[in-house]
């Protein structure tokens, strides 16, 4: 006896079978394709009857699989995960499985909002309903919500479309990722862009001279696009930059806006010099330079001085053989130019032999004077290549030579005096006071010379006081002093050898007055 329970699932297999071929004819047709749809809930437990062998493209949803019997698919399970699935068979079938959430399954609203920007985009949805688990995570600007593989959501933002002032994009979300267990805010933002219309810079050349400055109207990058070794720049990005040349001939200084390097300007500067040759000396000037946008020659005025020993500047000359000063010279726009120092002899002072006089001679025809402390010394010309300077006093004097041929060019120099001045002591006849006459700061030591008289007395040398009774032959005196020295004298002979004397006498004496040099005037 055949179990009856058997029998049913004989029979149900039959109708569903027959049912299939009659609700699907495929004769004639072998391209023929049928699909069975199928809405499952995840936790339900499914069984299912599909005509083939096999699995051709695609998957049963997790938690459910096949058997064959009789050349039919035998689909059961339980789905776990929700999603769409799609599946063919080797008979040409077509299953399209909708796995959703099963009621008792704890779901959660995920809201999307936008907190800054609200009128610069939109999303496609305002919220949506998952199940707890689903993980999300940025993809692009997108957040794409999965529960497991299968993509439930995908929340696009999409941006304002832009107009002529403005433009529009997407800026960030509030969260990125994640895995939904509670109900969820998340906040995006959109941001607007003014468009700016931007144009070359406009640049504004300053005034002509050994700088320029260039002015532009916007932020710029300054740089020197064309011999750029010719000049430099006091800066490189800003509104304006001074230019300073070190090379004749011209440059390209080149701006470009800060906020559109697409946009530039460039400005053409040209470039002359002249420069300072010493013509034998040294210490000549820098070389002077003037920088301009526009094209005509420019007027140097030639100006400082060189040094050359033995030689008066007196002045620029446009060649290494001038005579005459040149005060201006002219130049062209992208040219340079040299002058040369013209010297002359210049005066000069040689000294002769230290001593009682001084001889001083010049290398021109000059015009001589004592020009401090006159009345110290006195000279023997005063024009001429020479002069004899005889002192009168000690201490310094300075003499001036002054060029015959150039009022300007002049020289000095200092004397140094010192004197020994001779003391007749009460006697007569000193010799008269010895000058020494140097350039030299040193002491000179006089050698002492010279007899006076007095009556009935002998001389007994100089002494360094007026009461010295030993004598010196010499007598040192720094370079601007004075030195006395006195006569010594003791009783003659003579004079000791009386032994009486006139009781009374009538005798008129003269007056003698001495001077400060030693010398005296009897009246």
């Amino acid at each position: 006896m055949i179990d009856s329970k058997y029998l049913a699932v004989a029979l149900i297999m039959t109708i569903l079978a027959f049912g299939a071929y009659a609700i699907y004819d495929h004769s004639g047709d072998s391209d023929a394709a049928t699909t069975y749809t199928y809405n499952w809930t995840v936790g339900e437990s499914v069984s299912e009857t599909v005509p083939g062998t096999s699995i051709s493209s695609g998957s049963l949803p997790p938690g459910v699989s096949y058997s064959v019997s009789s050349q039919m698919m035998m689909i059961s399970g339980t789905p776990t995960v929700a999603g769409s699935y799609t599946v063919k068979t080797n008979s040409g079938y077509t299953l399209s499985i909708t796995v959703t959430a099963a009621s008792s399954t704890t779901n959660y609203t995920v809201s999307f909002s936008i907190s800054s920007g609200s009128s610069y985009g939109s999303l496609n949805y305002s919220s949506i309903t998952v199940p707890s688990g689903t993980t999300f995570s940025k993809s692009g600007n997108s957040l794409v919500f999965k529960n497991g593989s299968t993509t439930l959501y995908t929340v696009t933002p999409t941006p304002k479309s832009a107009t002529s002032s403005y433009t529009y994009s997407f800026g960030s979300w509030s969260s990125t990722s994640g895995t939904i267990t509670s109900a969820k805010s998340i906040t995006c933002t959109f941001t607007r862009t003014a468009v700016v219309s931007y144009s070359d810079p406009v640049i504004t050349v300053g005034s002509a001279g050994s700088t320029i400055t260039l002015t532009s109207d916007v932020s710029v990058t300054w740089s020197i696009s064309t011999n750029s070794s010719k000049a430099s720049l006091s800066s490189t990005s800003g509104t304006s930059t001074t230019v300073t040349p070190t090379s004749n001939g011209y440059i390209t200084v080149k701006a470009v806006h800060n906020s559109d390097s697409s946009y530039y300007s460039t400005k053409t500067l040209n470039i002359c010099s002249l420069s300072y040759n010493a013509n034998g000396g040294s210490g000549a000037p820098s070389t002077q330079y003037y920088i301009q946008s526009g094209t005509g020659s420019h007027s140097f005025s030639p100006s400082g001085t060189a040094i050359y020993s033995g030689h008066k500047f007196v002045g620029w000359g446009t060649s290494s053989s001038s005579t005459s000063a040149s005060s201006s010279v002219s130049v062209a726009y992208r040219s340079t130019s040299t002058v040369y120092a013209i010297w002359t002899t210049a005066i000069s002072i040689s000294a002769g032999s230290a001593g009682s006089l001084m001889t001083l001679s010049s290398n021109v025809s000059a015009s001589w004077s004592i020009t401090t402390y006159s009345s110290k010394a006195s000279l023997s010309s005063t024009s001429g290549t020479s002069t004899t300077v005889t002192p009168s006093d000690y201490g310094y004097v300075i003499v001036t030579a002054i060029n015959n041929s150039d009022s300007s060019d002049t020289a000095t120099v200092t004397l140094n005096i010192s004197r020994i001045v001779y003391n007749a002591n009460g006697g007569f006849n000193a010799p008269a006071t010895v000058y020494y006459v140097q350039t030299g700061s040193s002491t000179h030591t006089f050698t002492l010379s010279g007899t006076p008289t007095k009556s009935g007395y002998d001389f007994g040398g100089w002494g360094s006081s007026s009461t010295a009774t030993s004598s010196i032959t010499t007598k040192s005196v720094s370079y601007r002093s004075s030195a006395t020295v006195y006569a010594i004298w003791t009783a003659s002979e003579a004079e000791l050898a009386f032994t009486s004397y006139p009781t009374s006498a009538n005798v008129t004496l003269p007056t003698i007055t001495y001077r400060d040099d030693g010398s005296y005037v009897i009246s």
